[in-house]
């Protein structure tokens, strides 16, 4: 008897009697309003009453969690920080982590537009949500649209309060020759530690190719007697071409003159 006691003592307990009638009820009163008014109909009229009731009974049961009514509706309302959370209803959020971020690339390329490359690539931070992920909806990111390059070698260094125990990766994008590469640090005080990246956030070399480096590269394997000679011949070839080019292109602009 004992035993029946105690185990109906914690059935009661953990099935929260009164908060679960109370859900309950609620929702038997928006779903059949027969129960809760007296003489209220019981079937409907019609099938476009079907719809009527439905939207009736929708609408005050499932309602947008709207930031500013002062009250903070977690979990989709949380402390803010950056562009995200709710101000107004949950405050600002407490244990942040100040990060700085440091960009840094080189277009500069004799086989690609430079131009190309630099228009191509852009970089944000995001935060990795498995729950998200699994669900269906893509990370969020701390800018709504990506940053940009404007310069063949930029960088950037920005600095961000984000929540401990969270994580974030830096996300590139139209990177196809694998020219950006940057560092993580973590501002602790006065001391800023450079924080590991998995995978190992590496840049491909500069792709450089043109007649003066091959001058160099063909005068060192030239004997110590023929090398200086031999870089000359090679530039005095260079400028020669150049100015042929040049003399093509006024001829060709007298013409059409």
């Amino acid at each position: 008897l004992l035993f029946v006691c105690l185990y109906m003592c914690v059935v009661y307990v953990q099935s929260d009697v009164f908060n679960a009638y109370a859900v309950t009820s609620s929702v038997t009163s928006a779903l059949v309003p027969a129960r809760a008014v007296p003489g209220s109909p019981t079937r409907m009229a019609d099938s476009t009453a079907v719809l009527g009731w439905l939207v009736g009974a929708v609408e005050p049961i499932w309602q947008s969690t709207v930031c500013g009514d002062g009250d903070c509706n977690e979990p989709y309302e949380f402390p803010s920080y950056g562009r995200f959370g709710c101000r107004p209803d949950c405050g600002v959020a407490k244990n942040l982590s100040l990060v700085l971020i440091q960009v840094k690339a080189d277009f500069r390329d004799d086989y690609a537009s430079p131009v190309a490359l630099m228009g191509a690539a852009s970089w944000n931070l995001c935060q990795r949500n498995e729950a998200a992920k699994v669900a269906g909806f893509p990370d969020i990111c701390w800018w709504e649209m990506d940053k940009t390059f404007h310069t063949m070698t930029p960088n950037h260094v920005e600095t961000f309060y984000i929540p401990s125990q969270t994580l974030w990766y830096v996300r590139v994008l139209g990177d196809y020759k694998g020219r950006v590469v940057g560092s993580i640090f973590l501002v602790e005080g006065t001391k800023t530690p450079w924080v590991g990246t998995y995978p190992e956030w590496k840049h491909c070399e500069r792709d450089v190719k043109s007649v003066r480096w091959a001058a160099g590269s063909v005068a060192t394997a030239q004997p110590p007697g023929t090398r200086r000679r031999s870089r000359s011949l090679l530039l005095e070839q260079v400028e020669r071409q150049v100015e042929a080019g040049i003399a093509l292109g006024k001829a060709g602009a007298a013409t059409e003159a």
